[in-house]
């Protein structure tokens, strides 16, 4: 059976939202009140929507938190590379890998 791999909530924000308007990753990490780091990360698929970022995205693009969050609970982080992950990353990738959807 083929597996359903959901596209990163951070693909679904750059294509829909930040392309469309023209908006630089720059703009739009002044604009959320974040770094330009953490929205990059975020727009390349390195790290997940936390709950303060899906508030931020929420009021700037006029939406529900609640879409962010569903978004992001769909779609997990992407595994920690074993050899230079911390512990905590480590155990969070086993428990993110043991999960059954």
């Amino acid at each position: 059976m083929a597996m359903y791999n959901p596209p990163h909530p951070g693909e679904v924000i750059r294509e829909l939202c930040l392309q469309p308007l023209g908006i630089s990753v720059t703009v739009a990490a002044k604009g959320l009140g974040v770094i330009r780091k953490a929205l990059s990360e975020l727009l390349n698929g390195r790290s997940g929507v936390s709950p303060s970022m899906a508030m931020r995205l929420a009021i700037a693009f006029d939406t529900s938190r609640g879409l962010a969050q569903h978004a992001a609970a769909i779609r997990p982080p992407p595994r920690a590379k074993e050899s230079g992950a911390s512990p905590r990353q480590k155990a969070e990738s086993r428990l993110i890998a043991s999960r059954r959807f």
